[in-house]
């Protein structure tokens, strides 16, 4: 068996989704396929350059070229501890009652889960 923590396998499926999934200017989610259309945001209404989708160029301030002058600011979502922000860097933090944040998932240890170590030939 693979050690795996459940913390590990959530983090796998959300740390996938590009920042402008939380961001509030998002206008539309997808694929940068050309048949989709892509991410779209109010900066970017023809479509999200990849280096921000992939977390390579930072958009937490202006960027000469883009429209307007909406950088990423995250929504706020429901989470079972309460609302909850979400970083550009993908770091989820927990807003608390007076306006400060705190780590949803801060680096500590877990207890460790089984996960099978041949889970089937992908096709």
């Amino acid at each position: 068996m693979v050690e795996a923590t459940k913390r590990d396998d959530w983090r796998i499926t959300m740390e996938k989704l590009p920042p402008c999934f939380y961001c509030v200017h998002c206008i539309k989610t997808g694929t940068q396929d050309l048949h989709d259309g892509g991410y779209l945001c109010s900066a970017y209404p023809k479509g999200i350059p990849v280096a921000i989708l992939a977390r390579m160029q930072d958009h937490e301030e202006h960027i000469p070229g883009q429209e307007g002058e909406d950088v990423y600011e995250s929504k706020v979502m429901p989470f079972p501890e309460g609302p909850c922000i979400v970083t550009f860097d993908g770091e989820w933090l927990l807003v608390r009652p007076d306006g400060t944040f705190e780590e949803v998932f801060p680096d500590e240890e877990e207890e460790p889960v089984d996960v099978p170590e041949d889970l089937g030939e992908m096709e």
